[in-house]
């Protein structure tokens, strides 16, 4: 399995990517209630974290152009 986590403190945030296969660990992570990274939450929570929705909008396109 190819795996990578990105985390920062700061936004209390912490990512993780996985090549998924049938019985992968992403799996197991959703059924535990862990949303993808285009889930809606994902962003509406950053939302909350960044004050303005510029700041919102450049950190969420990086952050889906890095990791999703």
């Amino acid at each position: 399995m190819q795996w990578a986590i990105w985390a920062d403190r700061d936004m209390e945030i912490c990512i993780i990517g996985m090549v998924s296969t049938k019985d992968s660990a992403k799996n197991m992570l959703l059924e535990e209630g862990w949303k993808p990274l285009d889930h809606p939450v994902l962003a509406k929570w950053l939302q909350l974290l960044l004050k303005d929705q510029k700041t919102f909008d450049d950190y969420f396109t990086q952050m889906l152009s890095s990791y999703a």
